[in-house]
């Protein structure tokens, strides 16, 4: 299964790379053949095709999501339940950006900065 179809996202990973990339530490990798947003080596959240996924929020945090935004766990080649998946339009970055500041301070915690 292919995750992410770059020129379906073009528009919305522009939107993510302008407001991410300028974090302190913050590296994009592909994984899993989507753009992959990591801080010490931790992944934060990536972008798939028409949405974004966030990988380290805690529950509190992803009911709080849930009141600004719908999401489902990521399905992959399994479900990932800890794993937020948005579908997204790139006019809607913004208020999401809360949830992917909180994920990357915690894989900044995890990867011990």
């Amino acid at each position: 299964m292919k995750y992410y179809i770059g020129e379906e996202a073009v528009d919305l990973k522009a939107a993510l790379d302008k407001e991410i990339l300028s974090w302190e530490g913050v590296e994009e990798r592909k994984m899993m053949g989507c753009p992959c947003y990591l801080v010490g080596r931790k992944m934060f959240a990536l972008v798939v095709t028409k949405g974004a996924v966030i990988t380290k929020l805690d529950d509190e945090s992803k009911e709080a999501l849930s009141g600004v935004h719908d999401w489902k766990p990521f399905e992959a080649h399994k479900t990932i339940k800890k794993w937020a998946h948005l579908e997204l339009e790139p006019d809607e970055v913004s208020s999401i950006l809360p949830f992917i500041k909180k994920s990357y301070e915690a894989s900044k915690l995890e990867a011990g900065i």
